[in-house]
């Protein structure tokens, strides 16, 4: 009988069916619930913020170049953020099915676009090697990353980027080393956008592009491919004149909303990272355990197998470019790994995929027995259950200590609720001592602000100045929280009358102060 059934009895076809059909189920198991949710969990302030760009592309008019959100901080809630297409995407076709489903469709399509690429890298990976349980190498990585699996169903641009940039590194390696040149053209596309969408992407976009100018170079074809140099040369352009359309952006409307500035990481904070945080709160959240045995795994193998590689000798430096290009981002961006998980995705995960797609390079013809076989797919399977279970935990509303800080909870029936209290629409609204600029705001379905704790103190009057200086006649708060602020003023219903009040929160009206 044949050792390698799967690889050998199944055509290219059925083998990506296959993958196609795992994928569904994995996806559709994994985020059956969690399509049907509004932003919550680790980084809730961030994914309500990207999901309130497409409320504002929905409610301001489609200008593509004018991205908004809910929150009014800004000049009409307009600002700077990188290239926001899967927000804009949303709200087009939310315009087709209703306001209500775009939280429903921006999920959907950020899962679609990650599904098509892990497909895509699947399908890459296959041209290196006839053995099915190889080619998914690449993709299965990420699978066995809750934090990549958490912000897929998500909002959030990382996860798309770095699955947009992984496809383009995989024609790259296919123009190389299969002599399909046109493919380069594909790749420089591809990871181009990724570097729009975000831009911590673009350590790979240059790494990719330098050492395919120097391949160009050292193999004297620069001028067969003057085409390839202008898109290059087009390519840097336009990542400049985004970058410097939402500086304008930002100052124009005085947003600050999205980080645009480098944010440098001390040795102290180093080391605290290093020693404290990644073990203790991020080590389970990057990978699941056993993902690091495969990844240090891939790592010994690739370089045991370093002289067996079918590349060209100075491929190497790919690598070196690649870590350098790490290194300097990590430095210039570290103090965020502290406290964002997210920031790791588009740093460090494509290094990792393209160490399995090197692992497949090497080792695509080599033969798999039965035994080797049946083992592979245990493996597989215990990998996907583990990261399953793993990312189940991390979606729950009770997860670890992350849920202390969790504040959509009381949200839940804010835009109900609102109707409840016969709040009139297109009323604007504040939140009381909330810091997410637009969480409360795509909970409750409104443009508004948040007032903090520390810019009123718990002092009514001050609160109710701030509502009047704005024009802004209604406000929401957590009950749990009013109570508190109540104990250390009273003057709460001087300024304010109560118009709705549950378990969760209470809505309220400001009063004409004579």
């Amino acid at each position: 009988m044949d050792i390698n059934y799967i690889s050998d009895t199944l055509t290219t076809k059925k083998k990506e069916l296959l993958f196609i059909l795992l994928l569904l189920v994995f996806f559709a198991v994994q985020f059956r619930s969690l399509l049907f949710e509004l932003p919550y969990g680790i980084h809730e302030w961030a994914q309500s913020d990207r999901l309130a760009l497409a409320y504002g592309y929905y409610e301001n008019g489609m200008d593509f170049f004018k991205p908004s959100t809910l929150s009014q901080f800004s000049k009409g809630g307009i600002t700077g953020v990188e290239f926001p297409i899967q927000a804009y995407i949303t709200a087009l076709i939310a315009k087709l099915l209703g306001k209500a489903y775009i939280s429903i469709i921006f999920r959907l399509l950020d899962t679609c676009i990650i599904g098509l690429c892990l497909f895509f890298m699947y399908r890459i990976a296959a041209t290196f090697t006839r053995h099915f349980l190889l080619a998914i190498l690449p993709p299965l990585v990420l699978l066995l990353s809750p934090c990549f699996l958490n912000y897929t169903c998500n909002y959030m641009p990382d996860t798309v980027s770095v699955s947009i940039l992984l496809v383009g590194m995989g024609l790259y390696l296919q123009c190389w080393l299969q002599q399909k040149p046109l493919k380069r053209h594909a790749a420089l596309l591809l990871c181009t956008l990724a570097t729009l969408i975000k831009t911590s992407s673009g350590i790979y976009l240059i790494g990719f592009v330098a050492y395919d100018l120097y391949r160009l170079y050292r193999n004297k074809e620069l001028k067969k491919y003057v085409g390839y140099l202008v898109s290059v040369l087009l390519s840097i352009a336009v990542l400049i004149a985004c970058y410097l359309y939402n500086a304008y952006l930002n100052k124009t409307y005085d947003s600050s909303l999205f980080l645009m500035t480098i944010r440098p990481i001390s040795l102290r904070d180093a080391g605290a990272f290093l020693l404290k945080r990644f073990p203790n709160t991020w080590l389970k959240e990057y990978f699941i355990i056993p993902a690091y045995i495969l990844i240090v795994g891939i790592l010994v193998y690739n370089y045991r197998y370093r002289k067996q590689y079918s590349l060209p000798r100075y491929f190497f430096s790919l690598n070196q470019v690649l870590l350098a290009g790490i290194l300097l981002m990590s430095i210039l961006m570290g103090s965020q790994f502290l406290d964002h998980d997210y920031y790791i995705i588009p740093i460090f995960m494509p290094f990792i995929v393209l160490q399995a797609y090197r692992l497949v390079i090497v080792s695509g013809q080599w033969m798999i027995t039965r035994q080797q076989q049946g083992g592979i797919i245990v493996a597989v399977v215990i990998l996907l259950t583990w990261s399953y279970i793993s990312t189940q935990q991390r979606l729950s509303w009770q997860y670890k200590r992350f849920s202390d800080d969790y504040h959509a909870g009381w949200m839940k029936q804010g835009a109900i609720n609102l109707k409840k209290a016969a709040v009139p629409a297109g009323e604007q609204i504040i939140a009381l001592n909330e810091n997410a600029p637009n969480l409360a705001m795509v909970y409750f379905g409104r443009k508004g602000y948040v007032l903090k704790n520390d810019r009123w103190y718990g002092d009514f009057g001050t609160a109710s100045s701030f509502f009047r200086d704005r024009s802004v006649q209604y406000g929401v708060c957590e009950l749990k929280e009013l109570v508190k602020l109540l104990k250390q003023d009273g003057s709460f219903y001087t300024y304010f009358t109560p118009l709705w009040q549950d378990g969760d929160m209470i809505i309220f009206k400001t009063k004409e102060i004579k």
